[in-house]
């Protein structure tokens, strides 16, 4: 172990690992010494045996995959601060994190999918996030898109806390449908096209069609009616704007 600090080292500089140099400006105890980093120049307390052994973070700078600003909040285990902070974590990490990125280019879920400059900084994704309808609600996610269909960006625009059940009445699965429209296969030995809807944990029949265009036609009408449906169940507990976009939703054959 080094030697322990004292208030002598007040003006010294010190090297941390990862955030360059800090100045110590003020000491009162081993437990409570004021930095600032040089660079930056912010100040916040550490411990001496964080600065002897150069374990301080300067949290004015984007150490969350390299883009996300934490703020030096402390996080306090089983709080509301906390379980925002998962989410933004992983909003975050569905962008910025490397092996997500390398799956989403494979599997086309999270492709070009970037956060706005004001949800990079975690204090503000908190600020919007507690005013939100349906946030930390229990089967409740965040979600990008509905809101704004196509859309890459997290936002506080285009973001929402929306139920797994309607988030996932609107996933493409452009990878694993094939050549033909969404809902529609050809079968082979019946020379016709064929369209199915998933409903919950169903998947309902529609009947057989000459053309990909009228079964997926068919598919549109009872995938739109099924969306209304759902938003209708949900609508006393969800976003109205999340209602009224369930409710105008419009599924293309380009889906």
């Amino acid at each position: 172990m080094g030697r322990p600090l004292s208030n002598t080292i007040v003006g010294k500089i010190f090297e941390t690992l990862n955030f360059g140099k800090l100045e110590v400006i003020e000491y009162r105890n081993a437990k409570d010494v004021t930095v600032k980093f040089t660079e930056t120049g912010f100040v916040t307390k550490a411990e001496a045996s964080q600065i002897r052994n150069g374990q301080v973070r300067d949290w004015t700078l984007p150490t969350v995959f390299g883009v996300g600003f934490h703020g030096g909040r402390t996080l306090v285990k089983g709080s509301l601060d906390e379980a925002l902070y998962k989410v933004w974590f992983q909003m975050l990490r569905r962008c910025y994190d490397l092996k997500v990125r390398e799956y989403s280019n494979r599997n086309n879920t999270y492709v070009d999918c970037r956060v706005s400059e004001d949800f990079l900084h975690f204090e503000n994704f908190k600020a919007w996030a507690e005013t939100q309808q349906g946030v930390l609600h229990k089967g409740f996610s965040l979600d990008k898109d509905i809101l704004l269909k196509g859309n890459k960006t997290y936002s506080k625009d285009t973001c929402c806390f929306v139920p797994l059940h309607v988030n996932n009445l609107l996933i493409k699965s452009n990878k694993i449908r094939g050549k033909y429209p969404i809902g529609v296969s050809y079968n082979e030995s019946k020379g016709k096209f064929e369209a199915y809807v998933s409903k919950s944990e169903n998947r309902e029949y529609l009947g057989q069609f000459n053309s990909p265009e009228q079964a997926f036609y068919a598919y549109k009408l009872s995938k739109e009616a099924y969306i209304k449906e759902v938003a209708n169940k949900w609508k006393d507990q969800i976003d109205p704007r999340v209602y009224e976009a369930l409710m105008n939703y419009q599924v293309e054959i380009t889906d």
